[in-house]
């Protein structure tokens, strides 16, 4: 019970406010959580810091390391983890350690092919094809004409040649298994990422933070950062002719092609998170998600930034993907693997950009939401979730 004379007026004004809410609109306390539900019509402006929840994933999960190098998902729809502990697949409820081949000692990239073939990229063991429909294993090394043992990024062009990074020249293979290693491009070397377009278009970053382009197997273009000090660490294919370049710095640019060069058309910062590593084009909404060196986030097409940090997930992501429920997957270094899933509620507060707070009384009145906490009332915008600033709102 409350010792009214002891409450002082901040917290009377909140105690009647609960009461008379309560006594008025009882239903509302069946929420226990402020949340609202979403609609089909707001698919194309998801927000992923509000609308989905959090699962982080480590050794009691079935993984045998937290420090774990790439991620993705074969058409099968099982979900393959690679670290230096070996090769792990995901089938909804733990994660295995597979033992496909002994020499997957030490996965350092991974990519699901359109034939739904699974590349395996290894540290000194060169690059293995997985089939997923016969259980075939195929390797290419040095002596099959693969640059080096040791592998550090994958893709595939719309013909299906597989290019793949590794610490020195960059290589491809055909469809026929076909194996070229591109030595006469003397500056393209340690490709640490690479990106398609949705034609014949090449995009990689090298540990030297070069910057390329390769059209029909011609080298058209490379480039360095403009900036002192800060240099070009990976790259994403964004749709029509436009990519997003990340920096060791806080910098994303936006790079398009007009069909004979290219052009930075935009750039923003990302606060205190800098040393991007990959990125994930998301489809539905036309944005993309970041892992950096600091942090992971997403950013829309109105290049509005959403951190997506948790106190025990925020360093070293180093992949990401996206499942065919829609599921957003990252994966670190040294903090394990973090699943972001659909939440079917709104955290409002999210929404709101406002502090989390114990939820005494809510009332919904001319599109406005009204929220009794301990800490004081804030009042919603119901459709925009925008905060209003009343003078009065000081008194609670």
């Amino acid at each position: 019970m409350y010792d009214l004379e002891k409450l002082s007026k901040k917290q009377l004004l909140v105690l009647l406010l609960s009461l008379a809410l309560y006594f008025c609109f009882p239903g509302l306390f069946d929420t226990v959580s402020l949340a609202a539900k979403t609609t089909a019509a707001e698919a194309k402006n998801i927000d992923y810091l509000a609308e989905y929840e959090s699962i982080q994933y480590g050794t009691s999960d079935g993984l045998l390391s937290a420090e774990l190098n790439a991620i993705t998902q074969t058409s099968d729809g099982y979900i393959w983890v690679g670290s230096y502990s070996g090769l792990y697949r995901y089938d909804g409820v733990r994660f295995e350690k597979t033992s496909l081949d002994d020499r997957i000692s030490s996965v350092t990239a991974l990519f699901a092919d359109s034939l739904g073939r699974l590349w395996i990229g290894t540290n000194d063991n060169g690059l293995c094809c997985y089939r997923t429909d016969t259980g075939s294993v195929t390797f290419f090394t040095p002596e099959d004409g693969l640059a080096s043992y040791s592998i550090r990024s994958l893709c595939e062009d719309s013909d299906g040649t597989i290019y793949v990074g590794t610490v020195t020249f960059l290589s491809t293979i055909d469809r026929e298994n076909n194996v070229v290693t591109h030595s006469e491009w003397e500056d393209i070397t340690s490709v640490r990422s690479l990106s398609t377009t949705d034609g014949d278009m090449v995009a990689g970053v090298t540990n030297g933070g070069t910057l390329f382009f390769i059209q029909n197997a011609t080298l058209v273009e490379s480039r360095q950062y403009d900036v002192d000090g800060i240099y070009y660490a990976a790259v994403c294919f964004l749709g029509t002719n436009t990519f997003v370049v990340g920096t060791s710095g806080n910098i994303l640019v936006k790079i398009t092609f007009d069909g004979t060069s290219f052009h930075s058309i935009s750039s923003i910062t990302t606060g205190k998170v800098s040393y991007f590593s990959d990125f994930l084009y998301d489809t539905a909404t036309n944005g993309y998600f970041f892992c950096a060196e600091n942090g992971l986030g997403y950013v829309s097409k109105l290049n509005k930034v959403t951190y997506l940090m948790q106190d025990t997930f925020e360093n070293s992501v180093s992949d990401a993907i996206k499942d065919y429920q829609g599921n957003i997957w990252f994966v670190s270094n040294k903090q394990g693997l973090m699943e972001y899933s659909r939440n079917p509620f709104i955290n409002i507060f999210a929404k709101a950009e406002l502090t989390s707070s114990v939820v005494n009384s809510l009332m919904v009145l001319d599109n406005r939401i009204y929220v009794g906490m301990d800490s004081g009332l804030v009042v919603i915008n119901k459709s925009t979730f925008e905060p209003y600033h009343y003078d009065y709102l000081s008194y609670f």
